[in-house]
Protein backbone atom coordinates (compact mmCIF):
# COMPACT_ATOMS: atom_id res chain seq x y z
CA UNK A 1 0.00 0.00 0.00
CA UNK A 2 0.90 3.79 -0.66
CA UNK A 3 2.40 5.93 2.18
CA UNK A 4 0.05 7.89 3.83
CA UNK A 5 -2.42 7.20 6.88
CA UNK A 6 -5.54 6.15 7.54
CA UNK A 7 -6.47 4.50 4.15
CA UNK A 8 -10.20 4.45 4.91
CA UNK A 9 -12.29 6.83 7.50
CA UNK A 10 -15.02 5.28 9.55
CA UNK A 11 -17.52 8.30 10.26
CA UNK A 12 -20.12 7.00 12.98
CA UNK A 13 -21.74 8.18 16.48
CA UNK A 14 -20.67 7.10 19.79
CA UNK A 15 -23.71 5.19 20.10
CA UNK A 16 -23.01 3.38 17.35
CA UNK A 17 -19.41 1.64 18.26
CA UNK A 18 -20.26 -2.15 18.23
CA UNK A 19 -20.79 -1.26 14.31
CA UNK A 20 -17.81 0.73 13.86
CA UNK A 21 -16.09 -2.51 15.11
CA UNK A 22 -18.00 -4.73 12.78
CA UNK A 23 -17.22 -2.84 9.73
CA UNK A 24 -13.66 -2.52 10.96
CA UNK A 25 -13.51 -6.24 11.61
CA UNK A 26 -14.78 -6.59 7.90
CA UNK A 27 -12.33 -4.29 6.23
CA UNK A 28 -9.17 -5.95 7.95
CA UNK A 29 -10.14 -9.55 7.26
CA UNK A 30 -10.85 -9.19 3.49
CA UNK A 31 -8.68 -6.25 2.86
CA UNK A 32 -5.99 -7.26 5.60
CA UNK A 33 -5.82 -3.77 6.46
CA UNK A 34 -3.59 -3.20 9.42
CA UNK A 35 -4.56 -0.64 12.35
CA UNK A 36 -2.82 2.20 11.09
CA UNK A 37 -5.20 1.73 7.67
CA UNK A 38 -8.51 2.51 9.32
CA UNK A 39 -9.69 5.57 11.51
CA UNK A 40 -12.04 4.30 13.91
CA UNK A 41 -12.32 7.00 16.67
CA UNK A 42 -13.84 4.46 18.78
CA UNK A 43 -11.48 1.72 18.64
CA UNK A 44 -8.49 2.42 20.76
CA UNK A 45 -5.48 1.16 18.36
CA UNK A 46 -8.00 3.15 15.31
CA UNK A 47 -8.12 6.18 16.63
CA UNK A 48 -6.75 9.25 17.28
CA UNK A 49 -3.13 9.56 18.57
CA UNK A 50 -2.64 10.53 22.25
CA UNK A 51 -1.74 13.84 22.92
CA UNK A 52 -3.46 15.30 19.48
CA UNK A 53 -6.10 17.77 19.66
CA UNK A 54 -9.34 16.25 18.46
CA UNK A 55 -10.39 18.22 15.36
CA UNK A 56 -6.91 18.82 14.19
CA UNK A 57 -6.56 15.29 14.23
CA UNK A 58 -9.83 14.67 12.38
CA UNK A 59 -8.96 17.19 9.76
CA UNK A 60 -5.52 15.34 9.41
CA UNK A 61 -6.74 11.74 9.02
CA UNK A 62 -10.02 13.14 6.80
CA UNK A 63 -7.44 14.57 4.90
CA UNK A 64 -4.86 11.24 4.53
CA UNK A 65 -7.79 9.04 3.65
CA UNK A 66 -8.89 7.86 0.12
CA UNK A 67 -12.40 7.50 1.31
CA UNK A 68 -14.99 7.96 3.69
CA UNK A 69 -17.37 5.15 4.76
CA UNK A 70 -20.58 7.18 7.11
CA UNK A 71 -22.60 5.49 9.22
CA UNK A 72 -25.94 7.06 9.59
CA UNK A 73 -27.74 5.93 12.05
CA UNK A 74 -30.53 7.92 13.68
CA UNK A 75 -27.70 9.43 16.40
CA UNK A 76 -25.43 9.26 13.57
CA UNK A 77 -27.88 12.03 11.42
CA UNK A 78 -27.81 14.31 14.83
CA UNK A 79 -23.98 13.67 15.54
CA UNK A 80 -21.86 17.48 15.49
CA UNK A 81 -18.66 14.94 14.70
CA UNK A 82 -20.40 13.18 11.72
CA UNK A 83 -21.91 16.13 10.33
CA UNK A 84 -18.18 17.79 10.81
CA UNK A 85 -16.68 14.84 9.41
CA UNK A 86 -18.81 14.62 6.19
CA UNK A 87 -18.52 18.28 5.70
CA UNK A 88 -15.10 18.37 5.70
CA UNK A 89 -14.77 14.96 3.47
CA UNK A 90 -17.21 16.79 0.69
CA UNK A 91 -15.09 20.25 1.03
CA UNK A 92 -11.61 18.11 0.37
CA UNK A 93 -13.68 16.22 -2.66
CA UNK A 94 -13.09 12.58 -0.82
CA UNK A 95 -15.35 9.45 -1.97
CA UNK A 96 -17.47 9.13 0.70
CA UNK A 97 -19.73 5.87 0.96
CA UNK A 98 -23.06 7.10 3.00
CA UNK A 99 -24.84 3.77 4.68
CA UNK A 100 -28.31 4.95 5.85
CA UNK A 101 -29.52 2.95 8.99
CA UNK A 102 -32.93 1.58 9.66
CA UNK A 103 -35.72 4.37 9.61
CA UNK A 104 -33.06 6.71 9.27
CA UNK A 105 -34.94 8.07 5.67
CA UNK A 106 -36.45 11.76 6.37
CA UNK A 107 -33.78 13.23 9.02
CA UNK A 108 -31.18 13.40 6.28
CA UNK A 109 -32.37 16.73 6.38
CA UNK A 110 -29.70 17.28 9.11
CA UNK A 111 -26.49 17.15 6.57
CA UNK A 112 -27.32 20.28 5.28
CA UNK A 113 -25.51 20.77 1.61
CA UNK A 114 -24.69 17.40 1.53
CA UNK A 115 -28.02 15.63 2.10
CA UNK A 116 -27.83 15.08 -1.67
CA UNK A 117 -25.26 12.34 -1.32
CA UNK A 118 -26.47 8.83 -3.17
CA UNK A 119 -26.38 6.94 0.01
CA UNK A 120 -26.85 2.70 0.56
CA UNK A 121 -30.13 1.94 2.72
CA UNK A 122 -29.39 -0.83 5.34
CA UNK A 123 -33.02 -2.16 4.68
CA UNK A 124 -32.42 -2.36 1.29
CA UNK A 125 -32.80 -5.87 0.10
CA UNK A 126 -29.15 -5.44 -1.98
CA UNK A 127 -27.75 -3.44 0.77
CA UNK A 128 -24.81 -6.30 1.62
CA UNK A 129 -24.18 -6.52 -1.68
CA UNK A 130 -23.93 -2.78 -2.08
CA UNK A 131 -21.83 -1.78 0.03
CA UNK A 132 -19.20 -4.17 -0.76
CA UNK A 133 -19.19 -3.08 -3.94
CA UNK A 134 -18.93 -0.08 -3.27
CA UNK A 135 -15.91 -0.55 -1.22
CA UNK A 136 -14.23 -2.78 -3.57
CA UNK A 137 -14.84 0.03 -5.98
CA UNK A 138 -13.08 2.40 -4.05
CA UNK A 139 -10.18 0.89 -3.14
CA UNK A 140 -9.74 -0.71 -7.05
CA UNK A 141 -9.94 3.16 -8.06
CA UNK A 142 -7.30 4.04 -5.35
CA UNK A 143 -5.40 1.01 -6.58
CA UNK A 144 -4.97 -0.59 -2.93
CA UNK A 145 -6.00 -4.48 -3.72
CA UNK A 146 -2.52 -5.72 -4.09
CA UNK A 147 -2.97 -7.11 -0.35
CA UNK A 148 -6.70 -8.06 -1.12
CA UNK A 149 -8.26 -11.26 0.07
CA UNK A 150 -9.32 -14.04 -2.47
CA UNK A 151 -13.52 -12.90 -1.49
CA UNK A 152 -13.61 -8.99 -1.46
CA UNK A 153 -17.19 -10.15 -1.35
CA UNK A 154 -17.12 -11.61 1.82
CA UNK A 155 -20.47 -11.74 3.78
CA UNK A 156 -21.19 -8.51 5.56
CA UNK A 157 -23.88 -10.41 7.32
CA UNK A 158 -23.05 -9.16 10.66
CA UNK A 159 -22.53 -5.72 10.06
CA UNK A 160 -25.82 -5.37 8.49
CA UNK A 161 -27.81 -7.49 10.96
CA UNK A 162 -26.04 -5.90 13.57
CA UNK A 163 -27.43 -2.12 11.97
CA UNK A 164 -30.72 -3.49 11.32
CA UNK A 165 -31.58 -4.63 14.93
CA UNK A 166 -29.87 -2.14 16.97
CA UNK A 167 -29.92 1.34 14.70
CA UNK A 168 -33.91 1.37 14.84
CA UNK A 169 -35.45 4.41 16.65
CA UNK A 170 -39.31 3.21 16.68
CA UNK A 171 -40.42 -0.31 17.84
CA UNK A 172 -44.05 -0.85 17.24
CA UNK A 173 -45.78 -2.13 20.11
CA UNK A 174 -48.93 -2.05 18.68
CA UNK A 175 -49.36 -6.12 18.75
CA UNK A 176 -48.97 -5.96 22.79
CA UNK A 177 -50.65 -4.51 25.43
CA UNK A 178 -49.05 -3.19 28.49
CA UNK A 179 -50.69 -2.13 31.49
CA UNK A 180 -50.01 -1.82 35.18
CA UNK A 181 -51.65 -3.39 38.07
CA UNK A 182 -51.12 -3.05 41.38
CA UNK A 183 -49.84 0.02 42.00
CA UNK A 184 -49.19 0.87 45.63
CA UNK A 185 -47.60 3.94 47.53
CA UNK A 186 -46.09 3.70 50.84
CA UNK A 187 -47.19 6.80 53.16
CA UNK A 188 -43.46 7.03 54.78
CA UNK A 189 -40.78 9.28 53.61
CA UNK A 190 -39.25 8.95 51.33
CA UNK A 191 -42.44 7.89 48.99
CA UNK A 192 -42.10 4.37 47.60
CA UNK A 193 -43.94 3.01 44.61
CA UNK A 194 -44.11 -0.76 44.01
CA UNK A 195 -45.98 -2.12 40.86
CA UNK A 196 -46.17 -4.63 38.90
CA UNK A 197 -46.42 -5.14 35.03
CA UNK A 198 -49.42 -7.22 33.12
CA UNK A 199 -48.47 -7.84 29.68
CA UNK A 200 -51.16 -9.03 27.01
CA UNK A 201 -49.74 -10.50 23.87
CA UNK A 202 -45.69 -10.17 22.97
CA UNK A 203 -43.70 -7.38 23.06
CA UNK A 204 -41.87 -6.42 20.20
CA UNK A 205 -38.21 -7.68 19.82
CA UNK A 206 -35.77 -4.76 20.94
CA UNK A 207 -39.01 -2.84 23.20
CA UNK A 208 -38.18 -1.54 26.48
CA UNK A 209 -40.16 -0.45 28.98
CA UNK A 210 -39.51 2.46 30.98
CA UNK A 211 -41.66 4.01 34.39
CA UNK A 212 -41.34 7.80 33.71
CA UNK A 213 -42.49 11.38 35.29
CA UNK A 214 -44.76 12.84 33.27
CA UNK A 215 -46.52 16.35 33.93
CA UNK A 216 -50.22 17.18 33.38
CA UNK A 217 -50.50 18.33 29.86
CA UNK A 218 -48.02 14.47 28.91
CA UNK A 219 -45.16 16.58 28.33
CA UNK A 220 -41.83 14.20 29.23
CA UNK A 221 -40.04 15.81 32.48
CA UNK A 222 -37.60 12.30 33.57
CA UNK A 223 -37.28 8.48 32.60
CA UNK A 224 -37.28 7.17 36.52
CA UNK A 225 -36.72 3.35 35.67
CA UNK A 226 -35.85 0.58 33.12
CA UNK A 227 -37.89 -2.95 33.38
CA UNK A 228 -35.60 -5.36 32.17
CA UNK A 229 -36.41 -7.91 30.11
CA UNK A 230 -38.15 -10.42 31.76
CA UNK A 231 -38.71 -8.27 34.36
CA UNK A 232 -42.45 -7.48 35.51
CA UNK A 233 -42.31 -4.74 38.45
CA UNK A 234 -40.90 -2.05 39.33
CA UNK A 235 -39.60 -0.19 42.71
CA UNK A 236 -39.08 3.46 42.77
CA UNK A 237 -38.45 5.94 45.60
CA UNK A 238 -38.98 9.74 45.84
CA UNK A 239 -38.51 12.43 48.39
CA UNK A 240 -40.58 15.03 46.74
CA UNK A 241 -44.31 15.36 48.87
CA UNK A 242 -47.21 14.25 46.85
CA UNK A 243 -49.33 16.89 45.61
CA UNK A 244 -52.63 16.04 43.25
CA UNK A 245 -52.30 17.18 39.79
CA UNK A 246 -48.32 18.24 39.77
CA UNK A 247 -46.74 14.99 38.26
CA UNK A 248 -47.96 11.37 36.71
CA UNK A 249 -46.23 8.69 36.73
CA UNK A 250 -46.32 6.59 33.53
CA UNK A 251 -45.26 3.40 31.82
CA UNK A 252 -43.59 4.23 28.31
CA UNK A 253 -42.14 2.26 25.61
CA UNK A 254 -39.09 2.48 23.41
CA UNK A 255 -36.75 1.27 21.02
CA UNK A 256 -33.23 0.49 21.82
CA UNK A 257 -31.62 3.15 20.50
CA UNK A 258 -34.24 5.49 23.21
CA UNK A 259 -33.25 3.32 25.93
CA UNK A 260 -29.44 3.88 25.76
CA UNK A 261 -30.34 7.93 25.64
CA UNK A 262 -32.91 7.48 28.81
CA UNK A 263 -30.21 5.34 30.23
CA UNK A 264 -27.39 8.26 29.79
CA UNK A 265 -30.07 10.69 31.11
CA UNK A 266 -30.65 8.92 34.11
CA UNK A 267 -26.92 8.40 34.89
CA UNK A 268 -25.80 12.17 33.89
CA UNK A 269 -28.71 14.02 34.92
CA UNK A 270 -31.14 16.57 32.85
CA UNK A 271 -28.19 18.60 30.71
CA UNK A 272 -28.34 15.05 28.56
CA UNK A 273 -32.70 15.26 28.83
CA UNK A 274 -33.31 16.49 25.35
CA UNK A 275 -36.05 15.29 25.06
CA UNK A 276 -37.67 17.24 28.65
CA UNK A 277 -40.66 18.89 28.34
CA UNK A 278 -41.76 17.20 24.62
CA UNK A 279 -45.54 15.81 24.98
CA UNK A 280 -45.55 11.94 24.52
CA UNK A 281 -47.16 12.32 21.11
CA UNK A 282 -45.16 14.31 19.71
CA UNK A 283 -42.13 11.94 20.70
CA UNK A 284 -44.07 8.94 18.88
CA UNK A 285 -41.70 10.05 15.94
CA UNK A 286 -38.69 8.96 17.57
CA UNK A 287 -39.88 6.00 19.43
CA UNK A 288 -41.20 7.33 22.04
CA UNK A 289 -44.83 5.68 23.28
CA UNK A 290 -47.04 6.39 26.23
CA UNK A 291 -48.68 3.04 27.25
CA UNK A 292 -50.18 3.25 30.33
CA UNK A 293 -50.92 6.07 32.98
CA UNK A 294 -50.28 5.27 36.65
CA UNK A 295 -53.54 6.74 37.68
CA UNK A 296 -53.92 8.58 41.00
CA UNK A 297 -50.34 8.46 41.91
CA UNK A 298 -48.62 11.81 41.41
CA UNK A 299 -45.47 13.36 43.17
CA UNK A 300 -44.59 17.28 42.51
CA UNK A 301 -40.86 17.57 40.89
CA UNK A 302 -37.88 18.31 43.70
Amino acid sequence: MKNGYPKIFISHAHHDRELAVLLTDYLKSVYRFEDRDIRCSSIFNNSTEVGKIVDEALKRDIKNAIGVIALLSYEGLHSTYVKFELGASWILGKIIIPVMGPQAKGYEKHLGPIRGLRYIEIEAVDAEQALAKDIHRLLTAKHLLSAASDNPFASLNNFITYFKKHGSVRVDFAGASVEVVYPERNSTVPKILNGRVKIYGALPENGHLWVAVVDVAKRLLWPKQHIEAGQDSFHLEEHGTPSPGELDIWLIGVGPVVTERFALWQKQGDAKGAWTGFHLDDLEELGVYALDKITGLTWIKN
